[in-house]
């Protein structure tokens, strides 16, 4: 699971980053043509969180911490997916800036995610990590 782990991992920082450039080009610039680049990199930054989430389920990662992380994909895709209706207008930026964090956040959710997975894996090869987060 330790391959898959950081594979996954990685599928999540680099989607993270390529999105995060893109949506900043259409936000700044109007591109509107990399839109579709830019949704399908957040549903492939969603599907790797949901890997991990799979990964430290079946690695017995704390429960509350899988769920959490799990549905908070859940809440980047409903936002994603609706931003474009809340606050039409003048005031949409705030709709923008707050995609933009919680999407963010994902990457933060995934890490976390991975970590734990790490620790679990060098719990049962022997070598015992004393923390509270996994």
């Amino acid at each position: 699971m330790e391959k898959a782990t950081r594979v996954a991992e990685r599928v999540l920082m680099a989607s993270a980053g390529l999105a995060l450039v893109l949506g900043l080009i259409v936000w700044i610039n109007g591109a509107y043509e990399v839109l579709g680049i830019h949704e399908l990199l957040g549903y492939t930054l969603i599907a790797s969180l949901w890997m991990l989430a799979v990964i430290a389920a079946r690695s017995g990662v704390r429960r509350d911490l899988v769920v959490t992380a799990a549905s908070w994909g859940v809440l980047v895709l409903a936002l994603g997916w609706g931003q474009q209706y809340l606050l039409e207008g003048s005031w949409h930026w705030v709709i923008r800036l707050l995609h933009l964090v919680i999407s963010m956040a994902s990457v933060a959710w995934g890490r976390s995610l991975a970590a734990a997975i790490h620790r679990k894996e060098l719990w049962r090869h022997g070598r015992v990590v004393t923390t509270s987060a996994g």
